[in-house]
């Protein structure tokens, strides 16, 4: 990975830690902090200095969170090809779809997302009733429907999470690896009902894991679930295609996502690392 030399001229300083370079959307966040080896010339104070020397790329992907209050599409996702709009009249995002042919989606504007590692998660909401066009998506890829599979999210690379109710396995939760339904949770992991869902992206090795936390009322995330780790090596993302998704269809809703850039080093707690450490990478 090449050395970036930037001047103050060409570095733009926004909110004390984020960079960004003129005429383009690609921004870097890092900390203010003495010890940080890579932004050697950035102080706490944020200063920019004369020459500033960074040795990581900066990408497009950037984090952001959406709650949906403005009962409107929000500027930072985009609805995906196919089917039913969604409504956002109630504050949050739901997909009214009829049918496993009206599923639709939501991805984020912003590509670029295998590249950095993050954490996003999403509150979702899901009854019984409604057999398999019950059941929620959420992960990293186009979020765009093949129409060749009951217009699930399998268009272009993908790695996502698919959440049953109780009347499809029991409630389990699924995890689908370039078109193949490659990992099932015990029964019962999820349902009807509301739930917190995670997934986290190391960049530095491509590799994911998901997280639930069942019957979620708010507060911290605590993980009732925790599947992984899973090779997102050879699922062939490219910039363009890695963005954040997540859709359903009769009346799933979804809130308050969250989107999350951290330091892979980061990237887990209360001991998930080393489970994730210990067990087999899942192809």
């Amino acid at each position: 990975m090449g050395l970036l030399f930037l001047s103050p001229q060409i570095v733009k300083p926004l909110q004390g830690n984020i960079f960004t370079m003129p005429n383009s959307k690609r921004t870097v966040k890092r900390r203010c902090s003495e010890k940080s080896p890579r932004l050697k010339a950035v102080r706490q104070s944020c200063m920019v200095l004369p020459i500033l020397l960074i040795s990581q790329v900066v990408f497009a992907a950037t984090e952001f969170s959406e709650n949906f209050d403005n009962m409107s599409l929000p500027a930072t996702l985009e609805e995906t090809s196919c089917c039913a709009s969604v409504s956002f009249a109630t504050g949050a995002a739901v997909f009214p779809g009829n049918g496993n042919n009206e599923r639709a989606y939501l991805h984020s504007l912003d590509d670029d997302f295998n590249t950095v590692s993050f954490v996003i998660e999403v509150t979702v909401t899901l009854a019984d009733g409604f057999s398999g066009p019950g059941a929620a998506f959420f992960g990293l890829g186009l979020g765009e429907p093949l129409a060749s599979y009951y217009e699930e999210p399998r268009e272009g690379p993908h790695l996502f999470m698919r959440v049953f109710a109780d009347d499809v396995l029991d409630g389990a939760v699924t995890v689908v690896d370039d078109n193949v339904d490659i990992f099932t949770s015990p029964s019962g992991a999820a349902g009807a009902g509301t739930h917190r869902l995670r997934m986290n992206w190391n960049a530095e090795t491509n590799v994911a894991s998901f997280q639930i936390h069942q019957n979620y009322e708010g507060g911290d995330f605590v993980a009732s679930g925790s599947y992984g780790p899973f090779n997102g090596n050879d699922n062939g993302f490219t910039p363009a295609d890695s963005r954040i998704f997540f859709g359903s269809a009769s009346g799933v809703s979804f809130d308050d996502l969250s989107v999350k850039l951290i330091q892979a080093e980061f990237l887990f707690s209360d001991g998930f690392e080393e489970v994730m450490a210990d067990s087999e990478l899942i192809e």
